[in-house]
C-alpha cells in the first residue's frame, strides 16, 4: 500500500552469520518537508526509506515524436523531485530503495477506467525508462547519489495497480508482472549488475469489490514463479523470472486492536550487503 511504513527482516544465507533486523519507512520524495521527515527517520534509527518514482509523472504525458526513453537526460523527463528526494535521504545516511510503478497513458496496452490501475503496461516502453532512471542513479550521474535497490511496481495482485487480475477466472496479472519484472531487472542489471532488483510488494488480502479486484498473494506468487499448487509444489513450467529480494505488504485491516483473520508472513526481503 502506497504511503505505508514498511520493514525490512534481513535473513543471511544457511551456514551464515544471523544480520541483524533493520527497518525502511516511506518517504515522500515532494511533501516540501524531506529534511525534516529525513531527520525524524534517521533520529527513529531507521537505515533505508522507500521512495516511490511515478513513472506516468516523471515521463511526458503525451510521448513526444522526438523521445530517447532510455537517456535520462532527455529534456522531456521531469525527474526534479525523484532527484529531491533521494539526495535528501543520502545526505542524512539513510539507504534508498525506488519503487517504479504507474504507467502513462501512451505505454498502457488498452484503455480503460482512471481510477483503476495500469492496463497490460508496455514492456519495451518500461524497459526503457528502467534503463533512463537506473543510469541517472547509478553513482556519478549529473553529481546525483547511487542508488542500489529498486522495486518493481507497488501490489501488482490488485487492480489499483496492474490489470486485468484474471482472464475470466484464469489468472493473468502473474504472467504479465513476470515480464514486466523481467525486463526491468535485465535493464537494470545491465547498467549496474550490483544493483538489486525487488519484486513482489503483494497486498495481503483477497477481495472483490464492484471492479477492484485482488488475487490472493499465495496464489499470485505460485503463478508468478510457475509452481503447482499441489502437495510437494514443483516447476509448472519452464519459465523463468529474474530478481533479486521478495516483498510483502504485512498491514491488515482496522485498528491497532484488531484481531486479524488470517496469518500473514511479515517479510519484505532479504537484503544483502
Amino acid at each position: 500500500m502506497v504511503g505505508s511504513i514498511v520493514g525490512a527482516t534481513l535473513t543471511a544465507p544457511a551456514g551464515a552469520e544471523a544480520a541483524p533486523i533493520e527497518t525502511a519507512v516511506q518517504f515522500s520524495a515532494s511533501s516540501g518537508s524531506e529534511a525534516l521527515i529525513a531527520d525524524r527517520i534517521r533520529a527513529a534509527n531507521a537505515t533505508k526509506v522507500r521512495i516511490v518514482a511515478l513513472w506516468a509523472s516523471i515521463a511526458p504525458a503525451e510521448k513526444p515524436s522526438e523521445f530517447t526513453a532510455n537517456d535520462p537526460g532527455d529534456p522531456a523527463y521531469k525527474w526534479a523531485s525523484l532527484d529531491n528526494g533521494v539526495r535528501t535521504a543520502v545526505a542524512r545516511g539513510l539507504t534508498p530503495f525506488i519503487t517504479v510503478m504507474d504507467a502513462p497513458r501512451w505505454a498502457e496496452q488498452g484503455q480503460g477506467e482512471a481510477h483503476l490501475g495500469d492496463l497490460k503496461p508496455s514492456l519495451p516502453a518500461f524497459s526503457a525508462f528502467a534503463t533512463a532512471i537506473a543510469r541517472r542513479y547509478a553513482g556519478g550521474y549529473a553529481g546525483l547519489p547511487r542508488v542500489r535497490y529498486w522495486q518493481v511496481w507497488n501490489e501488482p495482485n490488485v487492480t489499483v495497480y496492474l490489470r486485468p487480475q484474471f482472464n475470466g477466472n484464469k489468472p493473468h496479472a502473474p504472467a504479465h508482472y513476470r515480464q514486466v519484472v523481467n525486463v526491468f531487472a535485465r535493464a537494470v542489471h545491465a547498467v549496474r549488475r550490483d544493483n538489486k532488483v525487488i519484486a513482489g510488494g503483494m497486498s495481503p488480502f483477497t477481495l472483490k469489490v464492484g471492479d477492484i479486484e485482488t488475487m490472493a498473494p499465495l496464489r499470485f506468487m505460485r503463478e508468478l514463479l510457475c509452481m503447482s499448487s499441489g502437495p510437494g509444489p514443483r516447476r509448472a513450467c519452464k519459465t523463468t523470472v529474474e530478481f533479486d529480494i521478495w516483498a510483502h505488504h504485512p498491514y491488515t485491516s482496522g485498528t491497532r486492536g484488531t484481531r486479524r483473520s488470517v496469518p500473514m508472513t511479515f517479510l519484505l526481503g532479504t537484503w544483502t550487503k
